[in-house]
């Protein structure tokens, strides 16, 4: 587990690269991103996908999935406008993740769980200096 306080800036690039340093390892990876608005979840993704070799992403906010190209299947998701149901995970989101991928998603629950990958809760809380508070945690399933 990692908890830190990150200056108003936002500037993840420690906690980012010490996650990487934890997960790069794992073929098959899972990380819930959650926070408020205007947290910082899809600065910190840009900033962890960097250390997998991959241009910096964008919101996804308009297009829900955007994959990204690197030295893994990185897809990145944003479900704020939309959760998504069975088929949606059937259709849009197994077929992009092969043997080995990242897969991000911006307010996703962590009760979809994919076989055989780890899953991992990256929360972040807006503080009222300016600061955020982050919590980086795996989660255990049965």
């Amino acid at each position: 587990m990692i908890q830190k306080s990150v200056p108003s800036k936002g500037n993840y690039k420690k906690i980012a690269h010490t996650i990487f340093q934890q997960i790069s390892h794992i073929d098959k990876a899972v990380i819930f991103l959650n926070g408020p608005v205007g947290a910082g979840k899809t600065t910190f993704a840009q900033t962890l996908v960097e250390f997998y070799g991959c241009n910096k992403i964008q919101s996804s906010s308009f297009a829900i999935v955007t994959t990204i190209p690197g030295t893994r299947n990185i897809i990145h998701c944003d479900f704020y406008r939309y959760f998504p149901n069975e088929e949606f995970w059937d259709c849009e989101i197994l077929p992009l993740l092969g043997n080995q991928y990242l897969l991000l998603i911006e307010w996703g629950h962590p009760n979809a769980f994919l076989h055989d990958a780890s899953h991992f809760c990256f929360n972040i809380t807006a503080m009222t200096d300016g600061s955020r508070s982050v919590r980086f945690t795996e989660i255990i399933t049965d």
